[in-house]
């Protein structure tokens, strides 16, 4: 037990409920009491569905009490990004003007978790209509970082990770366009699978830029997320976007020994902190020890693609939000407002080029995909930011510090493949990741890259000192 007697993991939690240990009711009253005791300081949470959630533990009892199981999440606790549909819950996407009324149905990939015995305990804290990498959001406040209050959780998904760092729930769900799943996780000590674009339904999630948007479990473990992923991917009728291809069992005892990782070596170890660059070459060297074979890959220019991915994003987002944005102006955040309008004056000539050379960079990427399990970098180049750090005007979107959060994450993004971010170490006392990014639809592929190396070290089992 950890985190002032709650269960560490999804299996302790399941192991105590199996074993009649504990309740889903008794379990979910100590999530919703340490969300009140501890959430405030976080801000992690947009809305707490206490009510729904104890009626779903009290369900899930019932069930249990007739000799039925769920599924693998009976009576979980899990967040879910508020922009993701819940049914009877408003959704605001962290704006100042949606979310009046609750939403009338589940999302596909909530329906998915409910189906499995998920207590959906709340909807999370994210930047402003998913769009930003801080989630200080002008409308609902910052998300604190647990690790130290006075840093952000990044973004987009900020709440959701923040929400399981602080032990307010034993996993999430994020949404992932150009690295807000993977980001927050990093810097806040867990573990973020970006899944490729297709791999899960996208039906009831309100769009950031379409051709990238994707959505993917946060947790503390490569076994956790494996756990929700497998949940909640597969064909959707509902979203025609969904691939028809079998979603891949994980195998846990798949190890390292003859795994072939890749690294970019003058991107992946550019221009990044000291602390960070200290943290991956540990990574790399845990690797070789464990059996894997490190490969030094040649990509000259890559670092390139980040033009054409922020081109990309910059107006398919616009495009989104073209209606809204007309009629709701002074409602919207002013970094957000921004990069709306910056969107807007991107010539669609300069939007084709940026998509033919996506397909181009990912052409030469699953190429090297034939030879390699995996191609590692850092998924950030820095530690967590302090809150407030950002200025808040149209340029941000061309800052540095934009470009440090993205710059690895947003590789993975433009090539619409699946990426994951575990825990690798840490610097000035906060936590780093690593990135493992695979071929399209490799998802179990990397996970078990995952697994396996939180098998041979220790850097997941840290929990933030609040």
């Amino acid at each position: 037990m950890s985190l002032q007697g709650l269960p560490s993991s999804i299996d302790e939690a399941t192991r105590l409920l199996r074993e009649g240990e504990t309740s889903a009711v008794e379990l979910t009253k100590a999530y919703l009491e340490r969300i009140d005791r501890v959430g405030p300081g976080i801000n992690a949470f947009i809305t707490v569905a206490r009510e729904e959630a104890l009626d779903a533990a009290r369900a899930a009892d019932d069930a249990l009490a007739r000799g039925e199981e769920l599924g693998p999440l009976h009576g979980i606790p899990i967040g879910v990004k508020d922009n993701i549909d819940v049914a009877g819950i408003p959704t605001t996407v962290g704006s100042a003007f949606l979310g009046a009324k609750a939403a009338g149905s589940d999302a596909t990939v909530v329906q998915r978790l409910k189906a499995a015995g998920a207590v959906i305990v709340g909807k999370t804290n994210l930047h402003e209509f998913a769009w930003g990498g801080t989630t200080e959001n002008e409308h609902f406040g910052a998300t604190r970082n647990p690790w130290d209050l006075s840093r952000n959780a990044h973004g987009s998904s900020g709440g959701s990770a923040a929400a399981v760092a602080a032990g307010l729930c034993l996993g999430a769900l994020g949404t992932d366009t150009g690295g807000s799943i993977r980001n927050p996780a990093a810097v806040t000590g867990l573990t973020g699978l970006r899944p490729t674009v297709g791999r899960a339904s996208n039906a009831g999630i309100f769009p950031v830029a379409w051709s990238m948007d994707t959505v993917g479990p946060i947790a503390r473990t490569a076994a956790e997320a494996a756990l929700i992923h497998g949940i909640i991917a597969g064909h959707d009728t509902a979203d025609p976007a969904t691939s028809t291809r079998p979603v891949a069992p994980v195998s846990p005892d798949a190890g390292l020994k003859g795994k072939r990782i890749g690294v970019i070596r003058d991107f992946a170890l550019n221009q990044i902190d000291d602390g960070v660059r200290r943290a991956i070459e540990r990574a790399l060297q845990d690797f070789e020890d464990a059996g894997a074979l490190i490969v030094d890959v040649d990509m000259p220019h890559v670092a390139d693609y980040y033009g054409a991915w922020l081109i990309v994003q910059t107006a398919e987002a616009s495009s989104v939000h073209r209606r809204l944005l007309a009629e709701h102006r002074d409602e919207y955040g002013a970094d957000v407002r921004g990069f709306l309008h910056a969107g807007q004056q991107i010539p669609a000539g300069d939007y084709l080029l940026a998509q033919r050379y996506r397909s181009y960079l990912r052409k030469r990427f699953v190429g090297l995909f034939a030879d390699l399990d995996a191609v590692v970098t850092p998924t950030c180049a820095t530690i967590a930011a302090p809150v407030g750090a950002d200025p808040r005007d149209a340029a941000l979107a061309r800052t540095a510090m934009h470009r440090e959060r993205a710059v690895f994450t947003g590789l993975a993004s433009a090539l619409a493949m699946p990426a994951l971010s575990v825990p690798c170490g840490m610097s000035e006392g906060m936590p780093v990741g690593l990135q493992l990014m695979g071929a399209p639809f490799d998802e179990s592929g990397i996970l078990e890259i995952g697994i396996a190396y939180q098998a041979v070290t220790e850097w997941h089992r840290a929990v933030a000192p609040i």
